[in-house]
């Protein structure tokens, strides 16, 4: 079912009583809070743009929808607010590479397995060997390993509500934490949206005042599929993380790979369909 209650002038939400609502529309009104939505468990689209929202507590009620996929808070009031909660957020920021129980990342194990995949005839790792490579190259090694066992290493992340792709927080000035923190908060919310795949975020104040917010929020939630007008790919995820951990030129060095590994693969499939046709070229001469 849907509901169209676009440009109704309307404030406070009421009176949706349809349980079976999949989609709907309460864009261009005059709403402050999202409320009273709880019940739509089926809701899968919900369309807020051009309204009044001011603060992320405003959207709390969206991690009540158990189906929600597409969410449209574009064009709204979102916008940095006083420090207050920074240092419960800290608790939810990771400083170095650890995965969801706590446990540091054992850089050792996933060479292992990379190389492991290597000798079965993976493309999971270059040539060179592991134990020859600096440690810009271990870290490639690992965006690399994540890239190609993507869909695994996405279901590990689900129930994951750390921040885990960040620059270091002990350097950033006041007035950085207090963006950074606001940011936090706001991916904090997105990744409880468990089914969330479509967000529209564009044209809110904080999305100009704090710096590559699209990476931020394509490393950290990243079961979106696409942001704004913008389809998330795997590499870009990767490029995404690695930028905000280690910089531009990590991330210029990163493409470089995966652009790299491109080629090798079309070069690959083409070899092999000239074969296919040399192939069945012969054959057909035999017959």
């Amino acid at each position: 079912m849907f509901r169209y209650l676009q440009n109704n002038d309307i404030s406070t939400i009421e009176n949706i009583n349809c349980s079976s609502i999949v989609i709907l529309n309460l864009s261009n009104n005059k709403i402050k809070k999202i409320s009273n939505l709880k019940h739509l468990k089926f809701l899968e689209k919900l369309n807020i743009s051009n309204n009044l929202i001011e603060n992320i507590e405003d959207l709390n009620e969206v991690t009540h929808l158990e189906s929600l996929t597409h969410l449209d808070i574009s064009n709204n009031l979102l916008n940095i607010t006083d420090e207050g909660k920074t240092q419960k957020l800290s608790d939810y920021v990771e400083k170095g590479y650890e995965n969801c129980s706590g446990e540091k990342c054992n850089i050792s194990e996933i060479k292992n397995e990379l190389k492991q995949t290597s000798t079965e005839g993976s493309t999971t790792c270059s040539n060179t060997p592991i134990t020859e490579q600096n440690e810009d190259s271990k870290i490639f090694e690992m965006y690399l390993y994540y890239y190609e066992n993507f869909k695994d290493e996405i279901v590990k992340e689900k129930n994951c509500y750390t921040i885990k792709y960040h620059p270091n927080v002990e350097t950033m000035d006041q007035p950085n934490k207090k963006k950074f923190f606001f940011l936090c908060e706001f991916i904090l919310l997105l990744k409880k949206i468990k089914n969330l795949k479509t967000l529209f975020v564009k044209n809110n104040p904080f999305v100009n005042k704090i710096r590559h917010v699209p990476k931020y929020l394509i490393a950290n939630v990243p079961h979106l599929l696409f942001l704004d007008d913008q389809k998330i790919k795997k590499e870009n995820i990767c490029l995404a993380r690695v930028f905000l951990k280690h910089g531009k030129i990590a991330e210029n060095e990163l493409q470089k790979l995966f652009a790299k590994k491109k080629n090798e693969k079309y070069k690959n499939l083409t070899e092999k369909f000239h074969s296919f046709l040399l192939s069945r070229s012969e054959k057909q001469k035999e017959t």
